[in-house]
C-alpha cells in the first residue's frame, strides 16, 4: 500500500470516530457538524483509493467535488454503495437558524 494512500485513509478513519461521536450527541448542531466531517471523512477514503489505483498520476484530485470523486472511483471500475443517494446528499442545505 502506498504511504499516501495509507495517510489518507488514517485520517479519515480518525475524522470518521469524531464524526461518530457528534452524531450521536442529540444536539443538533453537533449532529450537523457530525453529518460535515463524516462527509469529510469519505471524501479522504476515496481520495485514498483513487491514490492507490494510480488516478492521482493523470489528474489533480484535491480539486476534485464530492460528486467528482464518485465519479471518478465509477470509471475506475470501483463500485459506490448507493452512490446516487450519497451524491444527492451532499450539496444539503443546513439551516441553523
Amino acid at each position: 500500500m502506498k504511504q499516501d494512500t495509507l495517510h489518507s485513509l488514517i485520517t479519515g478513519r480518525t475524522v470518521y470516530e469524531s464524526a461518530s461521536r457528534l452524531s450521536m450527541s442529540g444536539d443538533r448542531h453537533l449532529c450537523t457538524a457530525g453529518l460535515i466531517l463524516l462527509q469529510d471523512a469519505l471524501e479522504l477514503i476515496f481520495l485514498g483509493l483513487l491514490r492507490e489505483i494510480g488516478v492521482d498520476e493523470g489528474k489533480n484530485l484535491e480539486s476534485k467535488s464530492f460528486d467528482e470523486l464518485v465519479g471518478e472511483l465509477k470509471k475506475a471500475d470501483l463500485a459506490v454503495p448507493k452512490s446516487g443517494t450519497l451524491k444527492g446528499s451532499s450539496s444539503f442545505h443546513v439551516d441553523l437558524a
